[in-house]
């Protein structure tokens, strides 16, 4: 997109708001002044009256219309003079003025306006108190309303938006910060990753180098696909899925034919978002605390289903269960802090016996699905 495309967006929001206002403007004072006619025009009907009903509505539409006009002046005094604690004698004063200032506009303004268009419709001059009484002696009065009215109405609006762009402003800090603490939780947790797998790596180099080295290049592709991915709070499964086979292929060069593993996953689900970087700690805490240490290695079976508005992810291995009430290590507590500043109570978390002695790990997040990146 061109750079010239955001500031012709915003001239084209500015231009909306404009008729937005001036529409909202006219079809208020044109309701005020037709209720103005109706009262108006039950009193000529109740008296000896020289004016005529089309004079009441040309009159009174021209006037309201003049105060319409003036409608921007009251909004930038309103701006200009809130009754902020400290300064409201102050904002009060200078509210006076301006009413008293913008009346006087308008009076001459009507004159001048109106007395050369409807000339011929103009009361007598032994008629003019009596067309003044009910056309123009509340002029002030009328005036002084609407200004009262027109400022309040602005300040209330102004007040919104400010509330509005706290808020606004409040909850952009507020997703700031959860992506800051969401980074720092994965870079804490790539570290880790990376010290456990060049450990397991040392530990071939003696008794079996062929493999360690095979690792070593295999943790070399990972670490690229790892620079290269995204940084993004949440991915598609397949996405996800892709980034845990590379893991499980260095693993698997170190357990050789001990690890299975088995996939469930209901293709549907490919593209539903989940956390970045939230299956392979799961994975690796059943290698290391599972399977590592059984000379038979295991399984590792690796589900995703749908449960109504729901993703379930599991991981379950038939290594050596849990000793006790499960203690969250690095890994694990990483994943659940990062669950709950991705979802709230909605990203939940368990860790209990498997089904076949081992332990299952069960993460559960809101259902999204959507387009591949």
């Amino acid at each position: 997109m061109p750079p010239s495309s955001p500031p012709q967006t915003s001239a084209a929001q500015e231009s909306r708001r404009g008729w937005e206002f001036w529409g909202a403007a006219f079809g208020v004072f044109t309701l005020l002044g037709l209720v103005r006619i109706l009262s108006v025009v039950g009193s000529i009907r109740a008296q000896t009256c020289p004016l005529t009903e089309g004079m009441v509505v040309s009159f009174t539409l021209f006037d309201y219309y003049l105060w319409m006009l003036l409608t921007p002046a009251m909004f930038f005094m309103a701006s200009r003079a809130g009754f902020e604690p400290g300064r409201r004698l102050r904002a009060l004063g200078l509210h006076a003025l301006a009413a008293a200032a913008l009346g006087l506009v308008h009076l001459v303004l009507l004159v001048v306006l109106y007395v050369p268009y409807d000339q011929r419709r103009l009361p007598r001059p032994g008629d003019l108190p009596l067309g003044m009484r009910l056309l123009g002696s509340d002029q002030l009065y009328m005036g002084l309303l609407i200004y009262g009215v027109t400022v309040t109405v602005a300040l209330v609006l102004h007040h919104r938006r400010q509330q509005a762009l706290a808020a606004s402003r409040a909850a952009a800090l507020e997703a700031q910060l959860a992506q800051a603490e969401l980074t720092a939780l994965r870079m804490q947790l790539q570290p880790h990753f990376l010290f456990n797998t060049l450990h397991a790596i040392g530990s071939l180099v003696d008794e079996a180098p062929a493999v360690a080295r095979s690792m070593t290049a295999r943790l070399g592709d990972f670490l690229r696909l790892t620079l290269e991915g995204s940084r993004a709070p949440e991915v598609p499964l397949r996405q996800e899925l892709a980034f845990l086979h590379h893991y499980l292929a260095i693993e698997q060069v170190r357990f050789g034919p001990r690890l299975v593993v088995v996939e469930e996953v209901d293709p549907g689900l490919l593209e539903a978002k989940v956390p970045n970087f939230i299956l392979q700690p799961l994975v690796e805490n059943a290698l290391r605390h599972g399977l590592a240490s059984r000379e038979r290695g295991g399984r590792v079976t690796l589900r995703a289903q749908a449960q109504g508005e729901t993703l379930r992810l599991q991981v379950e291995d038939t290594g050596r269960g849990l000793a006790g009430e499960p203690v969250l290590g690095v890994g694990l507590g990483n994943v659940v802090r990062r669950l709950a500043h991705l979802h709230g109570p909605r990203g939940r978390f368990a860790l209990e016996p498997g089904p076949e002695g081992g332990a299952r790990a069960t993460v559960t997040v809101p259902l999204c699905l959507g387009e591949a990146p």
